[in-house]
């Protein structure tokens, strides 16, 4: 059985002495009882980091408390947390302990599916497509390099390392399991791309998602995104070919709705909708001008600064699912026909 350490921060560390300070006449009895009632009392109203707190009090009075207790206010709490590694081995000790008539154990069970779940769905749906080879550095002309396009896709060469891209748009039911909540237009479709994001609130989902997986997902770079797009560079008008309806969801066939990801053709690379569906939220600032911007990820995260759109979305006609079209737009804007890609290094 392996033990899972709860580890107080500062915070409630000093907390714990001031409480103590406070509390000093009361014998270290009766501080127990006192922190164990109240740890209860905030897991009951589901207030995990005061639970946590309380527990972490207890700890540091080396209270003898029972180890499937212990273990349940870990697991229940690290999984209202976000924390869901740490949860899941907390009820793994938690289910050593005792047995199916253990007044905690269905409840239990119930988050350790639920955890199970969302790691299956994280599985199926950030399912990741390797982009050339790691430490390998790789050039290729971006921009309107097979046809005419707009002003702002300025044909030049760019080079960038091996990198990793989600076959998929980012769900629903993804952006749920780490958000919980779904900001959609279009709800009631798990495996639909989730939207209605700001670039912000897309920084948050994945702060939060690489909290809770210990993976570093990041947003594409607008020169990633295009190599990408272009199954590896390639001359495509759009995302895997040159039929917009075998690659896309668009204005002339989406029944002006979003669709699940993963029912068009893939491109090159394997990826879907990159072409269609959603627009997609990369890293960059948008620079009409492609000054060298679109190799870098913006760090600012608050500022004023347009952001690039690539990709296209269910209410665009063909010509703006192509995978040179651009679109700058501010970080902050919500709308239905904005989604989202990852990508990792490799």
């Amino acid at each position: 059985m392996n033990k899972v350490n709860y580890q107080p921060p500062l915070l409630t560390i000093l907390i714990t002495l001031i409480s103590y300070s406070a509390s000093a006449g009361l014998p270290k009895a009766v501080e127990i009882d006192r922190q164990k009632q109240r740890m209860m009392e905030s897991l009951s109203s589901d207030d995990c980091q005061s639970a946590m707190n309380h527990l972490g009090r207890l700890e540091a009075l080396q209270a003898e408390l029972p180890q499937d207790l212990v273990f349940y206010v870990k697991g229940k709490c690290y999984y209202k947390l976000g924390e869901h590694k740490h949860a899941q081995a907390s009820l793994e000790a938690f289910f050593n302990q005792v047995d199916s008539s253990h007044a905690n154990y269905q409840k239990g069970l119930e988050i350790y599916n639920q955890i199970e779940d969302a790691r299956e769905a994280f599985q199926k749906d950030l399912k990741m497509i390797q982009v050339g080879h790691r430490g390998q550095q790789f050039c290729y002309q971006m921009g309107k390099t097979f046809f005419d396009g707009d002003s702002d896709e300025r044909k030049h060469r760019v080079c960038i390392k091996g990198f990793k891209m989600t076959t998929y748009e980012v769900t629903q039911r993804v952006w749920e399991a780490v958000m919980g909540g779904n900001p959609s237009r279009f709800k009631g479709c798990n495996e639909c791309p989730v939207e209605r994001v700001s670039w912000g609130d897309s920084m948050e989902f994945i702060d939060n998602l690489n909290q809770k997986t210990g993976e570093h997902y990041r947003l594409p770079t607008e020169a990633e995104w295009e190599y990408a797009a272009r199954s590896g560079g390639k001359q495509e008008e759009y995302a895997g070919g040159d039929c917009a309806g075998c690659v896309a969801w668009h204005k002339g066939n989406s029944g002006d709705a979003t669709h699940p990801v993963g029912q068009k053709q893939p491109n090159g690379l394997g990826l879907y909708d990159m072409s269609g569906n959603v627009w997609e939220w990369t890293a960059s600032y948008y620079d009409k001008s492609y000054s060298g911007v679109e190799l870098r990820s913006s760090s600012q995260r608050r500022d004023s600064g347009l952001r690039a759109l690539r990709g296209g979305s269910w209410n665009m006609p063909p010509r703006y699912v192509r995978t040179l079209d651009r679109s700058p737009f501010t970080r902050d804007n919500r709308i239905g026909t904005i989604g989202l890609r990852l990508a990792q290094d490799l």
